[in-house]
């Protein structure tokens, strides 16, 4: 099942995250939650104008060929639409199918075929893009997408493996990874596990937050800015500080202004520190009792007891 949280990469400049606000696992319904196997490629607006800038840290216009994709006659063209949750997504030699703007807001609403990048980069590495945020032309390799969603920059993210038709028959290139959905109309990630309760797993800008299309963690972006911390408001995973969570209101004390705020992860182990202490709230178990995944079986979150 793919859950949603409010609509999805408007989710304040971030990759789809999953779970919303405030759900744990084994929760039986979820606030905005979706089933529906569908979109991703529905149709939408004609692709923008190629750039007209160069290719990322090219200086030199002259010569330069990315965004003139090839013309084999084999294949999907460029900007042509496009299909990455299949086997083979059509692309003509030289071009790899990946989420793009479609209508030039600058949040990913379609798919089509883009130009590999001559000098494209590795997974994690950082990359940008050329023509704004989301146009369709990233300096990243085939079967990934630059997560930069701001245009400040970001690191190149892998787009899951297709093995077949079905939906849960995924792979990642890199081994250590695994498929991550987000909501309906999103797109799968692949995702490296981290520890939530440890501030540094993740590489600077990101933050370990929880996902639904899998039960553990995973490293995303934080776009918190100065917000962020315990008992701001927030209505996106993302949008705490590392260490936090996005609880729902009746959660957190004091939370009156927002549909949830930001707590803190914490250990179940370990004497009750929580900052809402003296108001009745606990470190509670992430996961149900006796469902806890390796690894995570001291892993709680700063709330209000049901």
């Amino acid at each position: 099942m793919k859950i949603a949280i409010i609509p999805c990469l408007a989710l304040l400049t971030t990759a789809c995250l999953t779970r919303p606000v405030g759900d744990l696992p084994g929760d039986e319904e979820s606030s905005g939650g979706a089933t529906d196997d569908t979109a991703t490629t529905t149709s939408a607006p004609p692709p923008p104008p190629l750039p007209s800038t160069t290719a990322p840290g090219d200086g030199n216009t002259e010569g330069d060929t990315f965004g003139e994709g090839p013309d084999t006659g084999e294949g999907l063209g460029e900007g042509e639409e496009c299909n990455f949750e299949s086997q083979d997504p059509g692309c003509a030699e030289g071009l790899k199918c990946i989420p793009y703007s479609g209508d030039g807001s600058g949040q990913p609403n379609a798919a089509a075929c883009f130009p590999i990048h001559p000098d494209a980069v590795g997974l994690y590495e950082d990359c940008e893009w050329t023509g704004g945020v989301f146009s369709g032309y990233d300096n990243c390799g085939d079967n990934a997408y630059c997560n930069d969603y701001t245009g400040e920059g970001g690191t190149c993210q892998g787009l899951c493996l297709f093995l077949s038709d079905d939906w849960d028959d995924l792979a990642c290139e890199d081994s250590e990874a695994i498929p991550g959905w987000g909501c309906q109309s999103c797109f799968c990630t692949c995702e490296r596990l981290c520890d939530p309760l440890d501030v540094e797993a993740c590489p600077e800008g990101q933050a370990c937050y929880g996902w639904g299309g899998h039960p553990d963690f995973g490293c995303a972006p934080d776009v918190s800015g100065e917000m962020g911390a315990y008992g701001d408001p927030c209505e996106f995973i993302n949008v705490c500080d590392a260490g936090h969570y996005c609880a729902n209101a009746d959660a957190v004390p004091g939370c009156t202004e927002s549909i949830g705020c930001c707590t803190l992860f914490c250990d179940v182990t370990q004497p009750n520190t929580c900052p809402g202490a003296a108001e009745g709230q606990e470190c509670v178990p992430w996961f149900p009792e006796g469902e806890a995944h390796p690894g995570f079986e001291n892993l709680g979150v700063c709330i209000l007891p049901a």
